[in-house]
């Protein structure tokens, strides 16, 4: 149900974004995948987009901007919040923590 708000509230998505021979998409049909080129994001798809627009969403309510075009209560970006809570969760295991230490200290390094 998150996911859908979220879908609604940005009308999502863009045909270049749909999976091939949608003409429209919602956030919940994106394609997931792993992304090796972006050690930032790790994967792409419903769960990172909703991460992502969350956090913008969340941040900008935050610092006492406008947000969310004025259609969500601040308990509703709250709601929104899961979805960073979650990426990080699976992002952030102790699977992932090494590999992610070593690209990000790679990161840093070359900066």
């Amino acid at each position: 149900p998150l996911l859908a708000k979220l879908s609604e509230l940005l009308g999502c998505c863009a045909k270049s974004l749909c999976p091939a021979g949608m003409e429209s998409c919602s956030l919940e049909d994106l394609p997931g995948s792993w992304d090796p080129a972006h050690w930032y994001t790790t994967f792409s798809g419903p769960i990172y987009a909703g991460k992502y627009f969350a956090e913008w969403i969340e941040l900008t309510m935050l610092n006492g901007m406008d947000f969310a075009w004025g259609k969500l209560s601040v308990e509703e970006v709250m709601e929104l919040s899961a979805f960073v809570t979650q990426y990080r969760a699976f992002e952030f295991d102790l699977l992932a923590a090494r590999p992610f230490g070593s690209a990000l200290l790679s990161h840093i390094a070359a900066s």
